[in-house]
């Protein structure tokens, strides 16, 4: 199934250079989609409301969570203090 929804469904504000709707794909343990040429996120495992995921993509390619990057990249919403310092980024 894929569906394009607006971001706003979600919860998810509009993010600076990108489009503001999200391309919705159902995934089963196992199963993996494809971005690009060289990078595939895989489903290992849903337990309750967490997803563990996989990503396979070249070592040129930094891949965070999204609080990580944040951080990094210093777009916390303003006020927010971040609650720690990033380490060990390299892949």
């Amino acid at each position: 199934m894929l569906a394009l929804v607006p971001l706003s469904e979600y919860g998810e504000s509009h993010i600076k250079g990108m489009d503001s709707s999200m391309l919705i794909i159902s995934r089963r343990p196992g199963e993996a989609v494809t971005v690009g040429t060289d990078i595939r996120v895989t489903v290992l495992a849903i337990n309750g409301k967490q997803v563990r995921l996989g990503v396979t993509a070249p070592r040129v390619v930094e891949v965070h969570r999204q609080e990580v990057y944040e951080e990094i990249t210093g777009q916390r919403v303003a006020g927010a203090t971040p609650t720690r310092k990033p380490t060990g980024l390299s892949n």
